[in-house]
């Protein structure tokens, strides 16, 4: 239960929930259990406990809840998406910055809300503007808004946790140059998935500064790959680079945060 903005989280799914008693068990029994289980059968009594624990939260209504700030921090327990935004201006001169998921639905809706509007940029043009956007309802009541994941102070995980992998990647990218050339790399010496993908072919001139490495992994395009050649499956693998180390990342969070104190000890190098 999200108390500021008085919305039910399924944190599993990473969506907010219609409140309703109803709605809730109807999420269980079709996201969460196996073919042939009810939650009543795996949990006697739930619905009773569950509706008394509803009853006593004042949620708000799903269809104000929706409605949220543009560029406002992402909200916890809700999954952040990855996409491009509307670059175009209103009618009233304020900018549009719709979200969505690709930039073909960009360009519909510049097409279907902007259509006088002769500046609009080609499809291509808008992998220029990507952007983090969140939704807290699914189906009817999807709403997308653009979220600032950089704010400062605000850098976490949807979950609440610290997000690693930021932290990691802005770390990297204020390290000044060493200025040392990397050693060769040895094929033989390669994990199979460097072998399977051959990152290591595309990622080769780029070895020397770290900095370029990181801008790859932030910023990998589409449009990239179209002009690629022989190259462009190397760049569509190297698209879904910051997804996997996202994943990586927070996996090691969560061991981390979710072992025992002796181990965290042990991992901190901190005295028996």
């Amino acid at each position: 239960m999200h108390s500021e903005l008085k919305i039910l989280i399924c944190l599993t799914c990473r969506h907010a929930l219609n409140p309703e008693l109803k709605a809730v068990i109807k999420h269980f029994n079709s996201n969460h259990c196996m073919k042939g289980e009810t939650i009543e059968k795996l949990h006697p009594g739930l619905s009773d406990r569950l509706d008394q624990t509803l009853e006593g939260f004042n949620f708000a209504p799903p269809k104000e809840a929706r409605h949220q700030p543009p560029d406002r921090a992402p909200i916890s327990g809700i999954k952040v998406r990855r996409g491009f935004y509307c670059p175009m201006k209103r009618s009233d001169g304020e900018p549009c910055i719709y979200p969505a998921g690709t930039t073909a639905t960009i360009d519909t809706h510049i097409k279907n809300m902007h259509r006088g509007d002769m500046t609009r940029p080609s499809v291509d043009g808008l992998e220029e503007y990507p952007c983090d956007y969140q939704t807290l309802f699914t189906g009817n009541l999807r709403h997308h808004f653009r979220v600032r994941t950089g704010l400062t102070g605000l850098e976490t995980h949807p979950d609440g946790a610290r997000n690693a992998y930021s932290v990691f990647m802005r770390q990297i990218d204020s390290t000044p140059s060493s200025g040392s050339h990397p050693e060769p790399i040895m094929y033989e010496e390669l994990p199979s998935l460097l072998r399977g993908t051959r990152w290591n072919v595309f990622l080769e001139p780029y070895r020397n500064d770290p900095k370029d490495v990181v801008s790859l992994v932030q910023y990998p395009t589409v449009q990239v790959s179209k002009t690629a050649g022989e190259d462009s499956i190397l760049e569509r693998v190297l698209c879904k680079l910051p997804d996997v180390s996202t994943a990586w990342m927070d996996e090691v969070h969560d061991y981390w945060t979710g072992s025992s104190d002796y181990t965290q000890r042990i991992l901190a190098q901190c005295p028996m």
